[in-house]
């Protein structure tokens, strides 16, 4: 009986886990078409500047980040792809509050989304990287 409520329990953690993967291939694709098509607009809400070249090439890497989650069968190395990313982006940012005191505040702001969607990427990647490997599937529930 206790087994059958612990499989029970793990289906539904694993269909949350899913879920949780499956908005953030959303999101990294979201994120990297505003990157590619508005970098200007977004490096001077960000605070890293309306003259950047980075952010085309960050958001080719979202995207791509996305797609792969979201592909059928994918595994959990998109989502680790998103941490890579994460910390990049991070370090560049820091860069930015070092080299422009005065937009410290937007970068900031910046730096404490990117950092919690860090800490969300990194647990699904966790999360995603214990399943047993049937389960680590994205695109379909069964």
């Amino acid at each position: 009986m206790q087994a059958m409520n612990w499989q029970a329990r793990n289906a539904h953690g694993f269909e949350r886990d899913r879920k949780v993967a499956q908005g953030l291939g959303a999101f990294s694709i979201a994120l990297g078409v505003a990157e590619m098509l508005a970098p200007r607009l977004l490096g001077r809400v960000t605070g890293v500047g309306p003259r950047t070249t980075l952010l085309p090439l960050m958001g080719a890497r979202e995207i791509a980040s996305g797609l792969g989650i979201l592909s059928k069968g994918q595994k959990s190395g998109w989502l680790w792809s998103r941490v890579g990313g994460d910390a990049m982006d991070l370090a560049l940012l820091a860069m930015a509050f070092r080299l422009f005191p005065w937009r410290r505040s937007r970068l900031a702001w910046t730096i404490a989304a990117v950092s919690g969607v860090a800490l969300l990427d990194l647990w699904s990647s966790r999360r995603m990287s214990r399943a047993p490997s049937h389960e680590r599937t994205i695109g379909e529930s069964r």
